[in-house]
């Protein structure tokens, strides 16, 4: 199933902090207090909007998206976590509802691409 090029910017927004960085800049950050409460709001939002869609995979799951969320955020940058959110991940499946797995949204198919194929290059594959 294709995914939508939203869905794919939500994904990336949240492996790079990238979003976080549109809203302040450094400059910006140690001339003006509020920056980094403003860095640190972009950060949440960016999380709440990845986490929203997980939230169809039923009160089981609940528990297991915040640590998934938050471990894939900035992944691009330490990829050391890989074994943390592969974990965090094989939690949350685990705790997944069989319909959410049949049918599961276009963030989590994305979710889904993106650690396989960075397991696969951690791999040598």
């Amino acid at each position: 199933m294709p995914i939508p090029v939203s869905v794919q910017a939500k994904i990336y927004t949240v492996l790079t902090r990238n979003g976080a960085a549109t809203h302040a800049t450094p400059q910006v950050a140690t001339a003006n207090a509020d920056a980094r409460a403003t860095i640190l709001q972009a950060l949440t939002y960016n999380l709440d909007w990845l986490s929203a869609p997980l939230a169809a995979a039923g009160p089981g799951a609940e528990a297991a998206i915040p640590p998934l969320v938050r471990s894939l955020s900035g992944l691009a940058d330490n990829l050391d976590w890989l074994p943390t959110v592969i974990t965090n991940y094989n939690v949350f499946v685990e705790s997944a509802s069989a319909s959410f797995l049949a049918d599961p949204p276009p963030e989590f198919l994305a979710m889904h691409a993106v650690l396989a194929k960075l397991t696969a290059a951690a791999a040598g594959k």
